[in-house]
């Protein structure tokens, strides 16, 4: 099962009527044109089985004209580059084809007891198509310019020893909550990664900056309005990104 997410690339394309002098708001014409470039990949995350050789992730172009994909992997910090290659680092996507990038571990020195997470960045590059106008005379030219507004977009990849046996689900499950002061404590004690989809403090929202919690580690965030008795509600996604059951608990 997969969770489909679209990368959308714009491309803004504008004519000018340029001639010197001084001009009246008929003697300028400015059109704007916009087209939407579209690369789907197949997960929201890739788990990458430690044991096994490699891993895979589908990616699809939708449109109707081909594109580039560059592709590479880094490290949680998402500035240093990961040991791992993808292959192809770079390939054209004929239009609405379909291919697999490959990624492969180039140094084994992950942990054997918990996971590890990366990031695969995937990006798009759509055509370019620049017209610097032409020869005709002066006061009818036209200077036309597109502009390439791209967007690179990253999913976890996440390394898995073979002894780590239990679920995200039920690592969800597990989470212990507590509050000290005018903060909520959230303790993760497994060898797993808990990506939440949502949590809810007596239920209001709370917004992340990083929506999941290292293994064996905690994260905090504070609270104005409790109760003598406080409700935690929470909901996390599994390895395919799909949201599981909420949970709920009083703290």
């Amino acid at each position: 099962m997969f969770s489909k997410v679209k990368f959308c690339f714009a491309v803004v394309s504008c004519a000018i009527s340029c001639v010197p002098g001084a001009y009246s708001s008929q003697d300028v014409n400015i059109i704007n044109r916009q087209k939407v470039y579209g690369l789907e990949v197949g997960s929201t995350r890739l788990i990458y089985q430690l044991e096994s050789k490699s891993a895979s992730l589908r990616v699809k172009n939708n449109q109707p004209y081909p594109i580039l994909v560059q592709s590479s992997v880094y490290k949680e910090d998402k500035k240093s580059e990961g040991p791992f290659i993808v292959t192809p680092p770079i390939q054209r996507l004929e239009a609405d084809a379909q291919t697999r990038l490959r990624v492969i571990l180039t140094e084994n020195n992950m942990p054997n007891n918990k996971e590890a997470l990366f990031w695969l960045c995937v990006k798009g590059v759509p055509p370019v198509n620049i017209d610097v106008g032409d020869d005709s005379p002066m006061e009818d030219s036209s200077t036309k310019f597109n502009v390439n507004i791209l967007s690179s977009s990253c999913i976890k990849l996440i390394t898995r020893p073979k002894s780590v046996k239990i679920t995200t689900e039920e690592a969800g499950k597990r989470v212990e909550w507590k509050i000290q002061g005018n903060e909520v404590i959230a303790k993760n004690n497994t060898p797993v990664y808990i990506n939440f989809s949502s949590i809810k403090f007596n239920g209001s929202d709370i917004f992340l900056r990083n929506n999941y919690i290292e293994p064996y580690s905690e994260i905090k965030f504070e609270v104005t309005k409790k109760r003598s008795q406080n409700d935690i509600e929470w909901a996390i996604l599994d390895d395919y990104g799909v949201e599981r059951k909420s949970q709920k608990k009083n703290i």
